[in-house]
């Protein structure tokens, strides 16, 4: 059977969500797949981050500020998207303002107001801005998220795959190979 001309094969980016009742349930990161030299480069930072995650490093070496400095690094090459956003500053709420007050939308202006004076649910009101997947981006956000998406990519990187389906079906079970009738052969006249 000839294969379709012009087919390539791309291979589909993991997708890294969090159980619901976790702390970043909401979060949702894709990341490309790595390529065999990125993997072994990963896999020489990914312990020593993994002790600063799991707290067995109470006094984080060099070596530790370098493998941190690495992983934000190699996240932020594979990162393609995520939903994290921050809240809008002041001069984000301060242009909504003025196109509230230039439209004569008095209820939008006031909000703007309570959101100026530090209001949180007047902030809240407003979209997000999103944040960029990349370095920047990661070194603005909590540590504790940081190790999440950290951990949960090399766990999704060194699973083991799926088991491939299985053989042909064609052809007799080994037990009716059993039972098909076999006749000795007499020896060959040169054994």
């Amino acid at each position: 059977m000839a294969k379709a001309a012009g087919k390539r094969y791309r291979p589909k980016p993991y997708r890294i969500t969090f159980a619901e009742g976790h702390e970043l349930e909401d979060l949702e990161v894709q990341a490309r797949r790595l390529s065999v030299g990125e993997l072994l480069e990963l896999m020489s930072t990914a312990e020593m981050a993994q002790d600063l995650a799991d707290g067995t490093v109470t006094a984080p070496t060099d070596e530790h500020k370098k493998a941190m400095d690495q992983m934000i690094t190699d996240l932020a090459g594979v990162i393609t998207w995520w939903n994290v956003d921050k809240p809008p500053g002041e001069d984000e709420i301060r242009a909504a303002r003025a196109e509230a007050e230039a439209a004569g939308d008095q209820d939008r202006a006031a909000i703007c107001d309570r959101a100026l004076a530090g209001d949180a649910d007047a902030i809240a009101e407003f979209d997000g801005i999103p944040v960029a997947p990349d370095e920047a981006g990661l070194r603005a956000q909590d540590f504790v998220m940081v190790m999440a998406i950290y951990t949960a990519y090399v766990e999704r990187v060194m699973s083991v795959m799926p088991p491939l389906p299985s053989g042909s079906n064609d052809g007799p079970s080994p037990a009716e190979l059993a039972s098909i009738p076999t006749e000795t052969q007499p020896p060959s006249p040169g054994s």
